[in-house]
């Protein structure tokens, strides 16, 4: 050991000296029927932009979403045996 002192848990603490804190923030309260019909249309918008961006790549001539060879999709270099290196 370094010669530090060793702590023991909750020895400052005094017993009846916490107050309980008032709620801060929103609180909301939303119908399940409201929650579901936010995550439906989430869901949808999901859809449409990932079907939105196949298809802008499937399009001929388009580059967008395009691998560069010899490069994962977080910009560093991969020898093509599933090794990964960053460049620095």
């Amino acid at each position: 050991m370094s010669g530090l002192p060793r702590r023991t848990p909750q020895a400052n603490l005094v017993s009846g000296t916490a107050e309980a804190s008032p709620l801060t923030g929103p609180q909301v309260s939303r119908a399940p029927e409201e929650v579901r019909g936010r995550l439906t249309n989430l869901r949808r918008g999901i859809q449409q932009g990932r079907r939105a961006g196949a298809e802008q790549a499937n399009q001929p001539g388009s580059q967008h979403g395009a691998q560069q060879p010899g490069f994962d999709s977080f910009g560093g270099r991969t020898d093509g045996n599933g090794a990964d290196h960053q460049e620095r």
